[in-house]
């Protein structure tokens, strides 16, 4: 699906995301007076266990998929 995902909702239909949120500042009126003093979550993409997480709450959410990656494997994982 193309469509960008808001992290923070994401996190209240999902629980298991909202330990790997990280919080940015309001961002500045002048950018864009709608979102102007409103917090921002992101995810942070260098930390593996936060990815994953993402991956598998998207996976969840928008495809109705459960998935568990066995522990110490590769993605994906070679024959």
């Amino acid at each position: 699906r193309d469509k960008c995902h808001d992290f923070a909702k994401l996190a209240e239909l999902q629980p298991s995301l909202a330990s790997h949120l990280v919080w940015l500042p309001p961002r500045d009126e002048s950018a864009s007076p709608s979102s102007a003093g409103a917090r921002r979550a992101t995810i942070d993409f260098a930390r593996e266990e936060s990815v994953e997480e993402l991956t598998r709450c998207i996976l969840r959410q928008d495809f109705g998929i459960s998935w568990e990656r066995p522990p110490r494997s590769l993605i994906p994982p070679a024959p």
